[in-house]
């Protein structure tokens, strides 16, 4: 009879835990530098704004690899699984800077700023893509953050960087 209790019991246990689908956005947002990786399509590849010229994609590869550009920083406060607050960053020879929030529990992202075109064509990509974005994914060690361009879906990929 005890068994069957507590087997009873056991059986039960996951019932009375849930599953929360949230994310902690404070740890995924606050605290950190992130340097953009690649932008990439819905698909997982990369994304060609150079129309197959090399030597102007190597260009933009070359300055995206310079500390302090392609990267951002936010700082907001947390209420409940939501975060709004402020956000600068850094293309090639445009500094941005705007508000952004983020829903842990939907994960809809967005940013208000005013985009600029910078001198190379990553660069204003990049700067478009933060001012389109609608979503985000990921964790304290890597983000995406989702955009529409025209009638496609991207993502800037970021990783954390000690810049």
């Amino acid at each position: 009879m005890k068994y069957k209790i507590f087997y009873v019991l056991l059986g039960l246990l996951p019932l009375l835990s849930s599953c929360d689908e949230s994310d902690d956005v404070g740890e995924i947002f606050l605290g950190k530098t992130w340097k953009l990786t690649e932008i990439m399509d819905e698909k997982g590849k990369r994304v060609d704004y150079w129309a197959g010229d090399d030597n102007a994609r190597e260009a933009s590869y070359q300055l995206k690899a310079k500390a302090g550009n392609f990267t951002i920083t936010f700082e907001g406060v947390e209420t409940k699984n939501s975060i709004k607050g402020n956000f600068t960053g850094r293309a090639i020879s445009k500094n941005i800077a705007g508000t952004w929030e983020a829903d842990g529990d939907s994960h809809q992202f967005s940013t208000n700023q005013h985009a600029e075109n910078d001198s190379d064509v990553l660069g204003t990509k990049f700067i478009r893509g933060l001012s389109n974005a609608y979503k985000y994914s990921g964790d304290s060690k890597n983000l995406l953050i989702y955009f529409r361009e025209e009638k496609a879906v991207r993502y800037c990929l970021f990783h954390i960087t000690n810049e």
